[in-house]
């Protein structure tokens, strides 16, 4: 069933709210995050599994939004014809960047991700890449995206779930 033919008038969109509070010096950074990331591995299974997708999981950090989505990097959500059409998209778009922009990092990373139907959206991205990851959400070849605030869910405030990292950025 296509994304856009999930939208139902009776049911507002199911919202998970995940709040952690860090108590002064009893966990690190990198506990937390890593606990977190856990806990959304459980909840994006049961999206998943209760086709509530695509979800939207927003964090208000850039390296945490990578974080989230490389550690889910296991999972897979699109089948080979959605990945052939991932590959034919991403292709085209990176088709007239310079050679040198080619190789960038985020190039190599997010191309394996998007084929697994799992996205990254935030503002240290290319604006190529992230037109990319729009167009293809958008299309419902990405079932699970990891963004931040400069995402605007306004034009994609259909029938999705949405995931908090954080109640408060700071």
């Amino acid at each position: 069933m296509a994304a856009k033919d999930k939208v139902c008038t009776y049911i507002p969109p199911f919202y998970v709210y995940l709040t952690h509070y860090i108590a002064k010096g009893s966990k690190s950074r990198k506990q937390v995050v890593k606990n977190l990331s856990a806990d959304l591995m459980k909840i994006v299974n049961l999206i998943m599994s209760r086709q509530l997708d695509p979800c939207i999981i927003f964090s208000f950090s850039k390296k945490d939004c990578e974080t989230y989505a490389l550690q889910m990097s296991r999972m897979e959500f699109n089948n080979d014809d959605e990945k052939a059409l991932i590959d034919k998209v991403f292709f085209n778009a990176i088709e007239g960047l310079s050679e040198d922009d080619k190789t960038l990092p985020q190039i190599h990373t997010l191309l394996p991700l998007l084929k697994r139907g799992i996205g990254i959206h935030h503002g240290g991205l290319l604006p190529i890449l992230k037109e990319v990851i729009e167009i293809l959400f958008q299309e419902g070849l990405i079932k699970c995206l990891f963004a931040t605030e400069t995402f605007s869910i306004g034009e994609y405030d259909n029938m999705y779930t949405y995931i908090m990292t954080y109640m408060t950025i700071y």
